[in-house]
Parts: structure tokens; sequence; C-alpha cells
């Protein structure tokens, strides 16, 4: 059933939001007012974020049913660790932030302008280089605080903060489940007798 609903779903997902964003996206710049602009913006980004979920949820379902099939259970260590597993996660994470900061935006601006509307009747501003460059100013923090979420992870400098373990194949008892770094410490002073290896030693070194 998650089989069926990961393709059935990311492909319409995928489809609908190509849709979305094309059509939407040509009508930009046919924006009579800066609010109407700032909202069809906006609404590019989310159909954008969501594309890019419909697209996780198809490349996932491309490695689960034909790359790794039912031999997923011996490969899954591999498969945690590996750089396939990490652009997945990009790739949900922009998709997901994406969304979530454009519907943020887009609902402190309604906010405000009801706001306004109420304390003051004033004639929708017209799009002119100041709106427009405010557009542009939404597109970049939104996409750059999205990327900056979904990549900062993935920096060796903040791997100890970000990390909370490790999977190993089966085969290696010794660190069988997902020890932590404190598990990783001990077991390597037992083995080696080396008292240089601590918490403070970075994923990296061990």
């Amino acid at each position: 059933f998650l089989k069926a609903y990961c393709w059935v779903f990311g492909t319409l997902a995928a489809i609908c939001n190509i849709i979305t964003v094309t059509t939407v996206g040509k009508s930009v710049g046919e924006s009579r007012t800066g609010s109407l602009l700032y909202t069809r913006v906006l609404v590019c980004i989310i159909g954008l974020g969501d594309f890019l979920i419909g697209l996780y949820l198809i490349i996932l379902s491309v490695f689960d049913s034909i790359i790794h099939g039912k031999d997923y259970c011996s490969k899954q260590a591999e498969w945690l660790s590996g750089n396939a597993c990490s652009t997945l996660g990009v790739i949900s994470t922009t998709g997901s932030q994406l969304s979530l900061f454009a519907m943020t935006v887009l609902s402190s601006m309604r906010v405000w302008g009801i706001v306004k509307s109420s304390s003051s009747l004033k004639i929708p501003s017209h799009v002119n280089k100041r709106a427009r460059a405010k557009a542009v100013l939404i597109v970049l923090g939104v996409v750059g605080a999205s990327l900056a979420v979904a990549l900062i992870p993935l920096i060796p400098a903040f791997e100890d903060y970000f990390v909370q373990g490790m999977f190993y194949d089966p085969k290696y008892k010794l660190f069988i489940g997902f020890p932590n770094k404190v598990k990783h410490v001990n077991i390597l002073n037992a083995y080696y007798k080396n008292d240089n290896i601590s918490v403070d030693t970075t994923w990296a070194e061990i």
C-alpha cells in the first residue's frame, strides 16, 4: 500500500505542480499590483516546493521497488550512510521548507494587508521597480533559508551537532543497532587501548 501511495501521489504531485508553476509563472509578468505580484511569486515557490516533494517520492519509489527491492534489509546500512540517501534528504527538506517559508510569508502579508485595510483605505500600489526588487528579495530569502536548512547538516564542521549515531552492517556485532558517539568511544578505547579517543573526537576521525 505504501509503495503504491508513493508512486501515485509522487507522480500526481510532480505533474500537477509543474503545471501550476508553469501557468502561474507566465502570469507573474502580467501582475498589475504589488500584492498580486507577491502572491503569484509565492504560489510559484509553493508549487516548486511541492514538486520537489513529489520528485522525492518518485525517486524513493524507484530505489525501493527497482534498485533495492527485496535486498533493502541487507543494504540498509550502506543506503542510510550513502550519497543517494543524503541527496534525497536534501530534496525532501528543501521542498518542505520552500512550501513552509513561502506559506508563512504569504500568510503574514495577508494579515498585514487586512490590518492596513481596516485602518485606512488605500489604492493598491502598481508594479514598479521597488515592487519587483521586493519580489526578488522574497524569492532569494525563501530559497536561501530553505537551502540553508537542507545543506548545513551536511557540512563536516557541523557533523558533531547533527549526527547522533551511525548504522553498520549487521555482521559487525560490536556496532549493532544505532550506536552513538559515547558507545563508539568506549568500544574503540577497549579495542585499541587508546585513551586519546574521547567524546571530543569528531565523527570523521572516528
